[in-house]
């Protein structure tokens, strides 16, 4: 087409199309199409830390504190427990103020066990509620 040349007028019917094409559309649009979905966060497409897209779903949430508050309660016994014994503690679950550690090794186990009054009064001291410690061998 040569820019000189006039345009061509839109016939009418052409014109009646585009505006019953234009109302149909803004109907949908009324009616709740084309908008974009009420839904939680959508994690696709995005960069999500690992930990914050865990934390986001109620069951890992709780889990995650439950494993927080177990290394936090083996990092108070810092100081009272031997350095070789405290690197082989797997903590466990805390229920009703009983803590489940787990060992590898029999005779570490045993040693902890001696210890174990001793290590709920040191916690307890620390603020944590705990009353018994169940001490468990894990086999590798």
């Amino acid at each position: 087409m040569d820019p000189s040349q006039p345009k061509k007028p839109v016939s009418e019917e052409k014109k009646q199309a585009l505006n019953t094409q234009a109302s149909a559309l803004a109907q949908l649009r009324a009616l709740g199409y084309s908008k974009v979905p009420r839904c939680g966060p959508l994690l696709r497409g995005k960069s999500v830390q690992v930990l914050k897209a865990a934390q986001s779903a109620p069951g890992l949430a709780q889990l995650i504190a439950q494993a927080s508050r177990s290394r936090s309660q083996v990092d108070d016994l810092t100081g009272l427990v031997p350095a070789l014994i405290l690197k082989q503690i797997h903590s466990g679950p805390m229920e009703s103020g009983n803590w489940i550690l787990m060992l590898k090794s029999g005779a570490s186990a045993a040693k902890l066990r001696q210890m174990g009054p001793a290590i709920c009064a040191h916690l307890r001291s620390k603020g944590w509620d705990i009353q018994s410690i169940t001490v468990r061998v894990i086999q590798a």
